[in-house]
């Protein structure tokens, strides 16, 4: 049996770490679904998904609405006055609303006379929403946002890889001791390299892929480069991220060992056909709870380390028919959770079974069930 849970785009996963071939040891925590791969691609993509895109300073008048089944759990508003638009039809003064206030996942409540650039999605009431997890950010925060925005040159800084700065941030020798992994991506024959996008792995002794030291794009003549990297054995995953309902392309590389200061450009990925298949999940529910209801489908081994390198995680709203569609979704299998917006987590109203479906065609249906928790 399995509680509802409300966790917005944020999932808990546990991250497993082995200490000997076989035995794992578990720990919690939450992040945010999404790869940063560099500032102005993130901003770049989001600029287009976002409704409307602006700065705005902080005015009075936010606050917070009570959700009805739990008071520190609601909807907060948040008032801005406009001081340049770049998309959308935001007016002088608009009112933004976080869904999460109250939660881990809040945008918050900033102060009037604080700065902000905000990337806005439009819910289905018609409202402009902010999400924690998205880009929108105090200004000192967003300047790769802003020089996107105003069509200005991207700075180096823009373009750098988030994961070179953190490795050079832990540990500082790397920038003169660093290896340089180069490498290039074959795709099948007969297919164009679409939106790749490569990952680095350090495995353990059992040559399980265990912990991993960033993700990069792949330009566009297929090579890639990963800099700053503390010497020892590496192998190298690729995936072709585009989201779509067709086959997508997945591929590893061997492993690599690098030693001081050393530049390898022998690391080919070549990419094999992932079949992809269509989730259709239906929840039965009360009418007062489906406009509260998400689904949320995640990959069963992106709880094992040496799992999938690039586990599937989404999370859906149900249709009009109370049916979450998901769509280029890999073969395997998947646990199902259900979420609704609003439930006290210590006192849950709604329960239901635990569930799991498997992918291995072109379509695969399930129907969750919600029943009323059984009271003290």
């Amino acid at each position: 049996m399995r509680w509802l849970s409300l966790r917005g785009i944020k999932f808990s996963l546990l991250l497993l770490a082995i200490f000997v071939c076989g035995t794992t040891e578990t720990a919690e925590a939450c992040f945010c679904a999404g790869t940063v791969l560099n500032a102005r691609d993130e901003a770049a993509e989001e600029f287009a998904a976002a409704a409307v895109v602006f700065e705005g300073e902080v005015l009075p008048g936010g606050h917070l609405v009570a959700a009805p089944h739990l008071p520190e759990l609601g909807l907060g508003v948040i008032v801005l006055r406009v001081i340049r638009s770049y998309k959308g039809d935001t007016g002088q003064v608009i009112e933004i609303y976080d869904d999460m206030a109250g939660s881990d996942c809040e945008f918050g409540q900033p102060e009037p006379g604080s700065k902000f650039f905000i990337y806005g999605s439009k819910g289905k009431d018609g409202r402009i929403y902010v999400r924690s997890c998205e880009r929108s950010g105090p200004d000192e925060l967003a300047e790769a946002d802003i020089r996107f925005a105003r069509n200005e040159p991207a700075t180096s800084e823009d373009l750098e890889p988030p994961a070179e700065k953190e490795r050079l941030q832990s540990d500082p020798t790397l920038a003169v001791r660093g290896a340089t992994l180069h490498g290039i991506v074959r795709p099948v024959a007969g297919e164009s390299l679409r939106n790749l996008r490569v990952e680095v792995w350090t495995p353990d002794d059992c040559g399980v892929r265990q912990s991993s030291s960033g993700i990069q794009k792949v330009q566009a003549d297929g090579t890639f480069d990963f800099r700053y990297l503390a010497p020892g054995v590496y192998v190298v995953t690729a995936l072709d991220s585009g989201k779509s309902p067709v086959p997508r392309y997945r591929g590893e590389s061997g492993t690599v060992l690098l030693g001081e200061d050393q530049i390898s450009s022998s690391v080919t990925v070549t990419m094999h056909l992932e079949p992809v298949g269509t989730v259709r999940i239906r929840v039965a529910a009360p009418s007062e709870l489906r406009a509260r209801v998400t689904v949320s489908l995640r990959d069963h081994e992106a709880n094992r380390v040496g799992g999938g390198p690039f586990p599937y995680i989404a999370a859906e709203v149900p249709d009009a028919n109370n049916v979450a569609l998901f769509e280029g979704v890999p073969y395997g299998m998947y646990d199902v959770d259900v979420q609704i917006t609003g439930d006290d987590l210590n006192r849950p109203s709604w329960t239901y079974d635990d569930l799991q479906v498997q992918v291995s065609g072109a379509l695969a249906e399930m129907v969750v069930q919600l029943r009323e928790f059984p009271k003290p």
